[in-house]
């Protein structure tokens, strides 16, 4: 298990949080598959993939790679 993870076990907030707008290129979450609203905010990893923030969330509490890319995800805590 990844040390992403507060004493609490909330995600460390570590990437930067994107509003998104009808302009993206990137149109769905690549973990739910459901599309990304605007107006609402998703989660950019270090290697440039975005996902719903809940989304993402979830799978850093058990995995420490990108699920599109397999990049390794550090913590930077």
């Amino acid at each position: 298990v990844p040390s992403l993870l507060d004493s609490k076990g909330v995600p460390i907030t570590q990437f930067k949080l994107k509003k998104i707008n009808s302009h993206d290129n990137m149109k769905e979450c690549s973990i739910c598959l459901s599309n990304f609203e605007k107006g609402r905010y998703k989660k950019v990893l270090h290697c440039g993939h975005e996902f719903h923030k809940t989304c993402i969330d979830k799978w850093l509490k058990t995995k420490n790679t990108c699920p599109l890319c397999s990049e390794i995800i550090e913590d930077e805590s």
